[in-house]
């Protein structure tokens, strides 16, 4: 039952995806990613190993465009980045960036 209703959340937020424009989208996917990473040790730090061209290809855009959106997240104090790493500074700010945001749990 828990991987049906999982599976049926994947679908739906599929769904809402074509309806979101690219920075919510790719807020969505980071917060989604935050969900499934570990927190290490006792300073809670989280970094997402990615690259932009692994975000590019997981929402069916191009580099140069998610190199924008994470530039304008960063301005904002959203993210920190560096050389194949992001890393979540500021959660809510990033889901109100997202639209609706809804863990899959």
């Amino acid at each position: 039952m828990n991987t049906l209703a999982k599976k049926t959340r994947y679908m739906q937020m599929q769904v809402e995806d074509a309806a979101f424009k690219l920075p919510q989208k790719l807020a969505r996917l980071l917060l989604n990613f935050n969900d499934y990473v570990e927190l290490p040790s006792e300073n809670r730090e989280i970094r997402l190993v990615v690259t932009h061209n692994e975000l590019a290809s997981f929402l069916g855009t191009t580099r140069p465009k998610i190199t924008e959106y994470l530039n304008e997240f960063y301005k904002q104090g959203l993210i920190e980045k560096g050389r194949g790493f992001i890393q979540i500074v500021d959660s809510e700010g990033l889901k109100k960036m997202s639209g609706k945001y809804e863990s899959i749990n």
